[in-house]
C-alpha cells in the first residue's frame, strides 16, 4: 500500500514508486546464526550449503533495477514485482486511499 499511495503523489511529476520483492538472499546477514538454526529454517542442509532457491545477492538486485529501468513499468507504478515481472496490479486509486487512511492511523 505504501507504493500506490507514494505513486499517487508523485505520478504527476513522472516519478513512481513499486513495491519489489528480492527474494530469498543468502548474504552475511546470517554469519551470527547458529548452524543448527540455518538447518531449522531449511536455509542450508547439515552440510552447510545453501537452499538452491536462494539468490545471490546479484540475483537478488536485479528487480529492483529491473524496476528502474523497464519500459513496461514507465506509466505503471505502485505495482508489485517480483523477479523481474509484475505480479499485481491493484487498482490505484481505491488502494491509494486506503493507504492513506491505513497510514493515518498509525500517525
Amino acid at each position: 500500500l505504501f507504493a500506490v499511495a507514494l505513486d499517487a503523489r508523485g505520478a504527476a511529476r513522472g516519478i513512481h514508486a513499486f513495491s519489489v520483492h528480492p527474494g530469498g538472499i543468502m548474504t552475511d546477514l546470517q554469519r551470527h546464526m547458529p548452524h543448527e538454526e540455518l538447518v531449522a529454517r531449511g536455509w542450508v542442509d547439515a552440510d552447510g550449503n545453501p537452499n538452491p532457491l536462494f539468490k545471490t545477492p546479484e540475483q537478488g538486485a536485479s528487480t529492483g533495477l529491473w524496476a528502474a529501468i523497464a519500459p513496461e513499468l514507465a506509466d505503471r507504478g505502485g505495482v508489485y514485482t517480483e523477479n523481474c515481472a509484475i505480479i499485481l496490479s491493484v487498482p490505484g486509486a481505491q488502494t491509494a486511499s486506503l493507504s492513506d487512511e491505513l497510514r493515518s492511523s498509525f500517525s
